[in-house]
């Protein structure tokens, strides 16, 4: 398979390969742009959420890019939980 220069093409392949790899339902490639985080290639369950925008500092993949490391999230329902009980102090 060739793609090229095909940016779209090369991170929809990533998407479903990180899918693949970790048998997850879905996955999500996205980049920063003006603030946000936007979801420019999606599969499986993410599929919908194409073109999806989150604030840098309302996401764990804009803390990731904040603090410049990878981070590690086992259930993100129960860390993004967990981080809005936390703010709210």
């Amino acid at each position: 398979m060739k793609l090229g220069l095909d940016l779209n093409a090369v991170m929809t392949l990533v998407a479903e390969q990180a899918q693949s790899i970790t048998q997850a339902k879905g996955a999500v490639v996205e980049l920063a742009e003006d603030g946000d985080m936007v979801y420019c290639a999606v599969t499986g369950g993410a599929s919908r959420f194409l073109g999806l925008r989150l604030k840098l500092q309302n996401s764990l993949s804009g803390l990731c890019i904040a603090q410049n490391e990878i981070l590690y999230c086992q259930d993100s329902e129960v860390e993004m939980l967990l981080k809005s009980v936390i703010y709210r102090f």
